[in-house]
């Protein structure tokens, strides 16, 4: 490659083709997706498709099954039938439907849970608020066992999934 010949997209689609085994697919606007995916099969691409969570939350594949059918996600770990999630999911549903991102509404039930703890515990210095907070260790919440280290992030489990039949599965 040299010239500007070479940075046409079909020449550029061919590169692609020929040194990934594995095409890393982000796509930032869900209206996008439909010509995105539908590209790729076009050009006769046949290496996996893998993609953020926002391709595979559950309202997006309800709606493009079809299109998503074989994609994989990377997303945050969470156990739908553990006890505590269980019983947030299930509120949840009752109240607005089918979630989307199950992860989400659990990481929100956790956030809610130890700030107020921690608010309780320390009132409004939000100094020693941080530090209850970055102290977490083995919290048993929503999301399953949540520690936060010296940053202030969580250490979570991730999961690899994919779309089969209009169904987000675990990869093995």
């Amino acid at each position: 490659m040299g010239s500007t010949k070479d940075l046409n997209p079909d020449n550029l689609i061919e590169v692609r083709r020929t040194l990934y085994s594995v095409i890393d697919f982000y796509a930032k606007i869900r209206t996008k997706m439909h010509y995105s995916k539908e590209t790729l099969h076009e050009q006769n691409m046949k290496q996996p498709v893998i993609t953020a969570e926002i391709l595979i939350g559950r309202d997006v594949i309800k709606q493009n099954a079809k299109i998503l059918e074989g994609i994989i996600g990377i997303e945050q770990y969470v156990d739908e039938n553990a006890t505590i999630t269980k019983k947030v999911l299930d509120s949840y549903r009752a109240k607005y439907g089918e979630v989307a991102w199950p992860f989400y509404q659990a990481a929100i039930r956790d956030a809610v849970v130890l700030v107020t703890n921690a608010i309780a515990k320390h009132g409004t210095d939000t100094a020693q608020i941080k530090n209850e907070l970055y102290a977490t260790k083995d919290f048993e919440g929503a999301v399953g066992k949540l520690t936060i280290d010296s940053n202030g992030d969580a250490i979570l489990k991730l999961a690899v999934r994919q779309v089969k039949a209009g169904k987000v599965v675990d990869v093995e």
